[in-house]
């Protein structure tokens, strides 16, 4: 299992969590709970603070969690062949903004499944690019107002 499916940091101090597999997306931080003086839940996945009331589930009430979740996900393409080794796993389309991955075949460029526009995987450049680098998901966290 992945480093950071096991241990995060709270989204308010930072302070590193760890949590168990299996376990409920609700998760507290001892810090901010002692700060607060009143028990401070975060959800796991997509690093906001939970929103619903109800304590066992799996849902924080917080809009477009798993899109969230997978664009902060740390997971990379780790293939040695493919064109875009070292890129976020999950992706939104610069267009759409659907959650699309790369097949690790080809080139750089991909179709989008929903819209059916190419754009760069690596740079999520709207048109063709020649030489580009990795960036991360950051402007399709804000472009969905997900930051």
């Amino acid at each position: 299992m992945n480093e950071s499916n096991i241990q995060k940091q709270c989204p308010n101090c930072r302070f590193p969590i760890s949590r168990g597999t299996g376990q409920s997306l609700r998760t507290s931080c001892a810090i901010c709970s002692t700060l607060y003086r009143s028990v401070f839940f975060f959800c796991w996945d997509c690093q906001r603070k939970w929103k619903s009331s109800f304590a066992n589930n799996d849902n924080c009430g917080n809009k477009k969690c798993a899109i969230r979740a997978a664009l902060l996900s740390m997971a990379v393409i780790e293939e040695p062949s493919s064109s875009v080794r070292g890129c976020p796993y999950f992706r939104a389309c610069p267009f759409c903004y659907a959650l699309v991955t790369h097949t690790n075949k080809g080139c750089k460029m991909i179709s989008c499944g929903q819209c059916n526009k190419y754009f760069c995987y690596k740079c999520l450049s709207k048109g063709y690019c020649k030489s580009c680098s990795i960036v991360d998901n950051t402007s399709s966290l804000q472009a969905l107002d997900l930051l």
